[in-house]
C-alpha cells in the first residue's frame, strides 16, 4: 500500500520506470491514474491498460491505441497490453475497433507472411484475439479461417460462447 500523495508524488517523477512500475500497481488511485494518464508517455499508459486500470474506459483505451505510433503497434507490445493483460490481470476492455484494427494490420498480414517468427506470432497472438471477451461473431467467423489451427480452434470455440450468449439473453 502507498498512500495517495506518495502515488501522486511517483506519477509526476520524470524517471520512466518508476512512472512504469506505479501505473501496474492495483491500489493506486484514480487521480493517480489521471495524472499518469495526462503524461506524454505510452508505455505508463499501455501498463494501465494491461493492468485493467482502464476497463471501465474503452474509449481511453481506443484512443491510446490509435494514438500509438507504429512502435508501439508491434505484435508482441499489442498481444500484451491489448488481449492478455498484464501478468496477473485478465484480458482488458479493449474495444472491438481496436480487436479489428489488430486483426486486419498485425493478425492477417503475418498469417500472410512466410517467415518462421510471423507464424509464430500471429499463431499465439491470434489465438488471444480469438478468445478475447469482446470478439463478435464476425471477427470470431474472420478467425476462424486462419490456415492455423490453434487461431481457427480457438475461434470456433468463440462462435459457440457467442451464440450460447445470443441464446441465453433471447431466453431472459
Amino acid at each position: 500500500y502507498i498512500d495517495e500523495e506518495t502515488q501522486l508524488q511517483l506519477a509526476k517523477h520524470p524517471y520512466l520506470l518508476c512512472r512504469k512500475h506505479l501505473a501496474e500497481n492495483p491500489s493506486i488511485t484514480d487521480r493517480t491514474v489521471e495524472t499518469l494518464l495526462a503524461g506524454r508517455a505510452i508505455s505508463v499508459k499501455h501498463n494501465l491498460i494491461s493492468a485493467n486500470r482502464l476497463d471501465d474506459r474503452p474509449d481511453i483505451i481506443e484512443e491510446i491505441y490509435f494514438g500509438s505510433g507504429t512502435r508501439f503497434k508491434e505484435s508482441w507490445r499489442v498481444g500484451t497490453v491489448f488481449l492478455r493483460g498484464g501478468w496477473y490481470g485478465s484480458s482488458p476492455n479493449t474495444p472491438l475497433s481496436v480487436l479489428n484494427d489488430i486483426y486486419d494490420k498485425i493478425i492477417e498480414p503475418e498469417a500472410i507472411a512466410t517467415e518462421a517468427s510471423s507464424a509464430w506470432a500471429c499463431s499465439h497472438w491470434g489465438r488471444h484475439l480469438a478468445s478475447h471477451p469482446n470478439v463478435d461473431s464476425k471477427l470470431a467467423v474472420k478467425l476462424s479461417l486462419s490456415k492455423i489451427e490453434n487461431t481457427r480452434k480457438a475461434a470456433f470455440d468463440a462462435i459457440v460462447r457467442i451464440r450460447q450468449e445470443e441464446v441465453k439473453a433471447a431466453s431472459a
